[in-house]
């Protein structure tokens, strides 16, 4: 067997056998409890050595897109109560302002 294959069934076994105690940090058990093992276990394989950033606005680019492709179907209360933004900060996306104040915690995956 050459030193390749040896590798490669080390690695396999280890990811056969690996529980949420066997990670290297936190985050990664967190990534497979929510996620699922094979997850964690891509990100670890894929990205390790790697920081990786997970804004919680991560959804403000495609939710201002959301407010000025639905505005004119829908009238700006009605995107208010289907998005939870305040009417003052819709106004500020459809007019293409920013509002510095409120713009951190638009999409706050918190809320939801």
């Amino acid at each position: 067997m050459t030193k390749e294959n040896e590798t490669t069934k080390f690695r396999d076994w280890c990811e056969s056998n690996m529980t949420l105690d066997d990670l290297p940090n936190e985050d990664l058990r967190m990534v497979a409890q929510d996620l699922g093992m094979d997850t964690a276990l891509r990100l670890l394989r894929g990205f390790g050595g790697m920081v990786l950033s997970v804004p919680k606005t991560g959804l403000q680019k495609a939710g201002e897109r959301y407010i000025k492709e639905f505005y004119g179907r829908l009238n700006v209360r009605q995107l208010v109560r289907e998005t939870g933004i305040c009417e003052r900060q819709i106004y500020y996306i459809l007019n293409g302002k920013q509002n510095e104040a409120s713009q951190a915690s638009l999409f706050d995956m918190d809320k939801a």
